[in-house]
This record gives C-alpha cells, sequence and structure tokens, in this order.
C-alpha cells in the first residue's frame, strides 16, 4: 500500500508535508528556531516624545545653551516634528518643561540664539518688547562689526 500524500499542517500552507507532517520550509524553520510560523512584525516600538526631542539637543558648556541639532528653519529657529504637527523647539521645550506660554505672550532668547531650546535662556514678553530687543542686539552687532572693521579704533571716544 502506498502512503497517502499529506498538505503541511502549518496554517494557510498548501505545500505538500514531507517530514512529521510539515514541508520542508516549516520544518526547517521549526527546527532552527523553535517557531512553526514567523514571528509578527509590529512596527517600530513608539519612542517618547521627550526622548526623542533631547536626542536632538546638544549642550554647550561655555554658555549654558542647549543647541537644537534637529530640522532648522530658514530664520534660524529649531523645528520638532510630532505628530504631523512641527512645533517651534523652544517653544516646545518651554511648554513642556516650564508650563503654558501665557497668552498674547512671545519667548525671548536672551542668550540671542534661536536655536538654544534651554527654558531657562527664555523669557515670555510681549511681541513689541521682543522686536524692540531684536532691533538692539542688530544695532549691537552692526557697531561691533563696523569697529571690526575699523580695526579696533572707535573715533567717539577720542
Amino acid at each position: 500500500m502506498i502512503p497517502e500524500k499529506v498538505s503541511c499542517w502549518a496554517p494557510d500552507c498548501t505545500r505538500q508535508g514531507v517530514k512529521h507532517g510539515l514541508c520542508e520550509t516549516h520544518n526547517k524553520r521549526i527546527s532552527r528556531s523553535g517557531l512553526l510560523l514567523r514571528p509578527v512584525q509590529r512596527g517600530p516600538i513608539p519612542v517618547p516624545p521627550e526622548k526623542r526631542f533631547f536626542a536632538r539637543v546638544l549642550i554647550d558648556k561655555k554658555t549654558g545653551c542647549w543647541l537644537w541639532q534637529g530640522q532648522k528653519m530658514r530664520n534660524g529657529y529649531g523645528r520638532f516634528s510630532l505628530n504631523g504637527v512641527k512645533p517651534l523647539a523652544h517653544r516646545w521645550c518651554y511648554e513642556r518643561l516650564i508650563g503654558p506660554i501665557p497668552a498674547k505672550m512671545t519667548l525671548d532668547h536672551r542668550c540671542a540664539n534661536t536655536l538654544c531650546v534651554n527654558p531657562e535662556h527664555v523669557e515670555p514678553v510681549l511681541n513689541p518688547e521682543n522686536v524692540r530687543r531684536m532691533a538692539a542686539r542688530a544695532a549691537a552687532r552692526k557697531r561691533e562689526r563696523k569697529e571690526r572693521e575699523r580695526g579696533g579704533y572707535d573715533h567717539r571716544t577720542s
């Protein structure tokens, strides 16, 4: 009497069983790993937003600035991608570590570094005050540049 051909008993397998009722593929898999089926791929393990955020921060020991190393906008500010939304990095960090930004307020970088996300280096101010401070910093940079171009001599002090 000729033995009847048996199909593999692994779920959804239509191949012919060769050894112990399993096809060659499933027989090899069970002997190598002890598993009949491949492990289910569930995708990447979600990483908490705080861990993702601080993985993109470099601390400058001289200035105390927390420098954003992630996506940067043309205007010099950092962006953080979070569930399809891209908040400014310094605002997201401030809200996470300090609390909500007061209504009608904007965050001013006291360190004058737009890539700094250290909440101790930003302070909530009204927009006119923020604009005034930015203009004062720009004027100071312009004076310094002119002084460097003149070789350090300031004719106003003579």
